[in-house]
């Protein structure tokens, strides 16, 4: 059998489907198993998938009922289970690899002995423009062999791009046994979820400061939605990603100032007027936060904490006062 199985969740992306696919079809490295999981699609892409496993034999096909990415990836793990690969990756199906992604990624594996490799990555815009990291003197990505918990303070928090890096499971190859009792789980944010929970103080982790992954741009995406109230589980996420760190002091003062951030800044917008009951149980633990001093804010930031833990309608009513003022 092969070393590595590359897990492709796919739902209703039939005109960019076949550029995934051939991507990963195309690898230097040719040592892998491709399992597709139709996630009850209603366009093209189930019979797409099956049309490709009939002409390769690495793939394998699931077809199961919509239940979100995490449902689906759930599936590509349960099934590279029963295979003897030692390997996971993971790809999205509107977005594409260079060919000579996992064979550079496996080969610094083997090399470092680590158990996470990871790799820098592009965007692609919707009028083709490319961002390449590579050519940005902003972004430092050196090659080294890092602890779970030390890539995440070096990178998490860093920048936006960096956050991306840290979090999303497509840029990486992962040891099998990582997967042993882990899963993911909810329909936003879900590389968050686990990717905290794999970078352990004991895991190891190799940078490869190489961009493989092209990360496309999909104006209809879940991340690029319209706000409305199911946004707010990011912040239960984030309260889950605060508690996973626990062990790692600075990590939990970060993450529990952007959950300061995003409360304030999610409870003045205009969509949650009216679903002001939503909150209750974040505007608690918001208020835990600021008075045990928990959270690295800023000067600036506790001054506007201190009247959102007060009184938040007030809060909003200076806000939109501000804005006005500001017109």
């Amino acid at each position: 059998m092969s070393r590595l199985a590359v897990i492709v969740p796919v739902y209703n992306v039939e005109k960019l489907l076949p550029r995934c696919l051939d991507s990963i079809l195309a690898q230097t490295y040719r040592d892998f198993t491709l399992i597709l999981v139709n996630d009850g699609s209603t366009d093209g892409s189930g019979k797409i998938c099956d049309g490709y496993a009939e002409k390769d034999e690495r793939i394998r096909v699931i077809h199961k009922e919509n239940g979100g990415v995490s449902s689906a990836r759930n599936e590509g793990i349960e099934l590279q289970k029963k295979l003897d690969n030692d390997l996971i990756a993971f790809v999205d199906s509107d977005d594409y690899i260079d060919p000579e992604m996992y064979g550079t990624m496996i080969n610094a594996l083997d090399k470092s002995g680590a158990d996470i490799a990871v790799c820098l990555w592009s965007y692609l815009h919707t009028d083709g423009a490319v961002y390449n990291p590579e050519n940005d003197e902003k972004i430092s990505f050196p090659e080294e062999t890092l602890s779970g918990r030390v890539f995440l303070e070096k990178y998490l928090y860093s920048s936006p791009y960096n956050n991306g890096l840290a979090i999303a499971a497509w840029n990486k190859v992962f040891r099998k046994p990582l997967f042993d009792s882990l899963r993911f789980f909810g329909r936003y944010a879900e590389d968050d979820r686990i990717c905290t929970k794999i970078f352990t103080p004991t895991a190891t982790v190799q940078t490869i400061n190489r961009s493989f992954y092209y990360y496309c741009e999909n104006l209809a995406s879940i991340t690029k939605s319209v706000f409305n109230k199911n946004r707010l589980n990011m912040l239960s996420l984030i309260i889950d990603r605060a508690n996973d760190l626990k062990d790692s002091p600075n990590l939990c003062r970060h993450t529990l100032a952007l959950f300061c951030d995003l409360t304030m800044e999610y409870y003045v917008r205009p969509e949650m007027k009216g679903n002001e009951q939503l909150f209750d149980a974040y505007i608690k633990e918001f208020r835990k936060i600021l008075k045990e001093e928990q959270a690295d804010l800023s000067k600036r930031t506790r001054k506007r904490a201190k009247v959102f833990a007060l009184s938040p309608h007030v809060y909003r009513f200076l806000i939109g006062l501000r804005r006005l003022v500001k017109k």
